[in-house]
C-alpha cells in the first residue's frame, strides 16, 4: 500500500498508459466511517471495562456532535476529528483497526462498489482509494481488496503517538482532489479515461476530474449534480 501524499513512502513502479479507477471509501467501498469506527474499537479494546469503554465513546462522539453543529466545514471537522486521537499509540490504533476489520468484515463492504473495484483490477488498471480516513484505519480494507495506492490523511507522530495535529491539508472535498492531483503528477499518470467514485457532494470536486465519474448511493445534492451532468448513478447497497 502506498501512501502517496507521504514523501517518505517509496512508491511502487505504475504503467502511466493505463486507466485509473479512483474510489472514496467511507461509505463509498464500505458502509461505515472507518476513522470513527477504528477510533471506537481502540477505546474498546484498551479501557478497564466496558462501562469505561463506553464512556469513552460518547465522550467522543458529543464532542465531535458539538464541534459538527457550530462548524459546517468538512476539513475543519476532519481536523477537529484527528485531535481526538492525541496521545493515543500508533501501534494501538493499528491493532484496533486490524480487530474491527476482522469483526465486521462480513459486513463491511457495498458489494456492488467492490464488484466495479474488481472488475477495474482484473481489467488492469491503476486503482487508487483517496479518503479523508488515516492509514492504520485503512490498511487493513487495502490489504483486503488488494489496493496498491491510497492517498489520505496524515498524522504527526511523536515518539511513537498520534499529537493529534495533521500534515498537511485534509483529504476532503477540494483537498481530496488536490491529492489525487499530486498522486497522478508524481506518477505520470492522468484521469483521462479513468473512473472515480463517491458518495457524497464533497466528492465532487475529485469526481470531477474523471472522465468516467460514478455517484454511489443516495446523497441528494450529488444526484442532482450527477443528473445534471449526465453522470453514471449507482446504488451503493449489494
Amino acid at each position: 500500500m502506498t501512501a502517496a501524499i507521504a514523501p517518505d513512502c517509496a512508491a511502487p513502479e505504475v504503467d502511466a498508459a493505463r486507466i485509473c479507477a479512483v474510489f472514496d471509501l467511507d461509505e463509498t467501498l464500505i458502509r461505515p466511517k472507518s476513522m470513527l469506527a477504528v477510533l471506537e474499537q481502540y477505546h474498546r479494546s484498551t479501557a478497564d471495562s466496558p462501562d469505561q469503554a463506553e464512556r469513552r465513546i460518547r465522550d467522543v462522539r458529543a464532542n465531535l456532535t458539538w464541534y459538527v453543529e457550530r462548524n459546517a466545514n468538512r476539513a475543519a471537522q476532519n481536523r477537529y476529528f484527528y485531535r481526538q486521537l492525541a496521545g493515543i499509540p500508533v501501534d494501538d490504533m493499528a491493532r484496533a483497526a486490524q480487530q474491527w476489520f476482522e469483526a465486521n468484515r462480513a459486513a463491511l463492504y457495498h458489494d456492488t462498489v467492490v464488484t466495479r473495484l474488481n472488475a477495474h483490477q482484473q481489467a488492469g488498471a491503476v486503482v487508487i482509494v483517496v479518503s479523508g480516513s488515516f492509514a492504520e484505519a485503512v490498511a487493513p480494507i487495502a490489504a483486503d481488496l488488494s489496493i496498491e495506492h491510497v492517498v489520505c490523511a496524515r498524522l504527526e507522530q511523536r515518539d511513537g503517538r498520534y499529537t493529534g495535529a495533521m500534515l498537511g491539508e485534509p483529504t476532503i472535498g477540494e483537498g481530496k482532489a488536490i491529492a489525487l492531483r499530486q498522486f497522478l503528477q508524481v506518477h505520470g499518470l492522468s484521469m483521462h479515461g479513468g473512473f472515480a467514485y463517491g458518495d457524497h457532494d464533497s466528492d465532487i470536486p475529485m469526481l470531477s476530474l474523471a472522465d468516467h465519474p460514478v455517484a454511489v448511493g443516495s446523497n441528494a445534492a450529488l444526484l442532482d449534480h450527477a443528473r445534471r451532468h449526465d453522470w453514471r448513478i449507482s446504488p451503493a447497497v449489494s
